[in-house]
């Protein structure tokens, strides 16, 4: 059971709504879920100048935003392939229904049979059998 309320039948919408509308999208799916907050598009904040050293603490949250960084830059690249995928799955299913029905429109239709006369049979004699006579 997934407790962040996103249906894993229907990830389609929630991936085209990621490509189409980006940081309004990550904003709305963030919102919904406490869990997904990391999705949340982060404000451009000015980068004062740059410290001679930054603390170890500084250092580890720098570390820890690079990799979200491209964490998040991953997820964007799988939702893409995603996408790409069901769009090309959905035209292969297409084709294969056009061509289930193709071939259900030429059995169901009967080809026409060649009109035959009907053979006349000869009537066959019958030979009378001469019984013997009687005596």
């Amino acid at each position: 059971m997934l407790s962040h309320g996103l249906s894993p039948r229907k990830p389609g919408a929630a991936t085209l709504a990621w490509l189409s509308y980006g940081d309004a999208a990550r904003e709305m799916i963030a919102s919904s879920s406490p869990q997904l907050g990391w999705l949340a598009p982060q404000a451009a904040a000015p980068q004062p100048a740059a410290p001679a050293a930054p603390p170890a603490d500084q250092q580890q949250l720098n570390a820890i935003s690079f990799g979200l960084a491209a964490v998040r830059q991953s997820v964007d690249q799988l939702a893409a392939q995603l996408a790409a995928g069901q769009e090309q799955m959905t035209r292969e299913i297409t084709m294969l229904r056009t061509t289930q029905q193709g071939i259900i429109d030429k059995i169901s239709v009967t080809p026409a049979r060649p009109a035959v006369a009907p053979t006349q049979q000869k009537p066959v004699p019958l030979t009378h059998v001469q019984q013997p006579p009687v005596r």
